[in-house]
């Protein structure tokens, strides 16, 4: 019965700046908070100092971070100058959580494109006497290579992994340099799963000029980056039988126009890259420029009456550009502006 007894009681580790023991005390106290944490426990108590940390805290949900403690006397510091100080030098956020902290001071946090810079609560997390300051939860700046996901976050290749590898949805391609544009001017994203769709731009034996706009020149065609508009008038104007290049593109997603298309195997290096990255956290899905290169790709920019513009990735440069009859066959990489 005593050791049923001892087995329901709550266990507390112990930590102290410099300390390289178990945790089992405080004469006994682990040097890392971290290292704590992810022992069984209810509660880390941690001694007054600062611990400049080298990686994001996680307290989960039924564990309590305490801070604000005497080691020597074992007691809470009553004088307000005596902290526990977790620092971190703008790298990431403080700690995430999901139980408790509480006696702590938090500082020098930084998240980008995400809430929290100091701390971020999840719906089971309380925050007790704690000093927050000197954090920051920025926007933040993307760049190519960098990967798109649905609620317009971004993550760097660095930080994809199999925890959010499935929420990628696009790759960045093109960033404008205007810091100033407004949301659905900032940028380009490729899909990493694009339809899966290969044949004619139309069927229909006679169509008019789809998108009301015709680039002639190739010089002309290669300015055009209007593709979204283009998408939207084709789907105006016809029905999928009519349009089926077009519309194989949903859900905000649309048929390049041959400069974002040409911008687009520009990057293609850093993309791929990124791409990869995806794939093997258990993202992206058919993706035509990992198969073949030597295939064509539609754009959504008009030649002259009856031809579009198409582009082949290799062989590279402007060889593989050309305006072909709308029956030809092409396959699809749809594009997102954000």
């Amino acid at each position: 019965m005593m050791g049923l007894g001892l087995l329901g009681q709550a266990q507390t580790l112990y930590v102290v700046p410099g300390g390289n023991g178990d945790g089992s005390s405080w004469t006994n106290a682990m040097g890392r908070i971290g290292d704590a944490l992810a022992k069984a426990g209810d509660e880390v108590r941690v001694a007054v100092g600062t611990y400049l940390l080298d990686a994001e805290l996680f307290i989960p949900a039924g564990k309590t971070l305490s801070g604000g403690w005497i080691a020597d006397a074992g007691v809470k510091a009553e004088n307000p100058s005596a902290q526990t100080i977790l620092q971190v030098t703008g790298q990431f956020r403080v700690a995430t959580v999901a139980g408790i902290i509480e006696g702590v001071t938090v500082q020098g946090g930084v998240v980008h494109a995400a809430n929290g810079g100091g701390l971020y609560v999840r719906a089971t997390g309380v925050v007790r006497n704690c000093i927050v300051r000197n954090n920051v939860a920025a926007e933040y700046s993307p760049k190519v290579g960098d990967a798109w996901c649905g609620d317009g976050k971004f993550l760097r290749k660095e930080e994809i992994n199999t925890a959010n590898g499935k929420q990628v949805e696009g790759i960045v391609f093109w960033i404008n340099p205007d810091p100033a544009a407004p949301s659905g001017q900032r940028g380009w994203v490729v899909n990493v799963d694009p339809p899966d769709y290969y044949g004619g731009w139309t069927y229909s034996e006679y169509s008019g000029n789809v998108t009301e706009k015709r680039y002639r020149t190739l010089l002309e065609a290669l300015a055009d980056t209007a593709g979204y508009e283009h998408t939207q008038r084709a789907k105006e104007k016809g029905t999928e039988d009519d349009y089926p290049a077009v519309f194989s593109c949903t859900d905000g997603w649309y048929l390049p126009a041959l400069g974002q298309l040409r911008t687009l195997i520009a990057e293609w290096e850093r993309v791929e890259a990124t791409y990869q990255v995806v794939r093997n956290a258990g993202g992206g899905g058919y993706f035509p420029f990992l198969l073949d290169k030597a295939s064509p790709y539609w754009s959504s920019s008009e030649a002259e009456e009856g031809k579009i513009w198409l582009n082949v990735v290799e062989p590279a440069g402007l060889g593989g550009v050309q305006a072909v009859d709308w029956f030809e066959e092409g396959g699809i990489l749809s594009v997102k502006s954000f």
